[in-house]
């Protein structure tokens, strides 16, 4: 049975590009023990290697999305970004789970 949606790849490149992100090479999805879950090998300027899901987003009108849910951990920035499973390129929403925050200890 032939896929009709994107791999785990495109999502990827398609997260680097609309959030310009300073990611290089070329993913390789390896597959976790999850169905539809990949951890994308050969990307620099993370700190762990980014994964993705493929998962259903609510969308604002309502109507499900199946969308790749990416984790990008950069250090600075840790973000989960939702990205159209058909098309790669249309990004939904992100979460960026990193806030600056400094505390005095006593």
């Amino acid at each position: 049975m032939k896929r009709s949606f994107g791999g785990a790849e495109k999502a990827i490149q398609g997260v680097t590009k609309s959030l310009g992100l300073p990611l290089s090479g070329e993913a390789i999805a390896e597959p976790l023990e999850e169905l539809e879950s990949f951890v994308l090998k050969g990307i620099s300027g993370v700190v762990s290697e980014p994964t993705a899901r493929l998962t259903y987003l609510a969308k604002p009108d309502g109507d499900l999305a199946l969308s790749w849910k990416v984790e990008t951990n950069m250090g600075r920035s840790w973000l989960h970004s939702y990205v159209d499973a058909f098309t790669g390129s249309e990004v939904y929403g992100t979460v960026d789970w990193v806030s600056d925050a400094s505390y005095k200890v006593l």
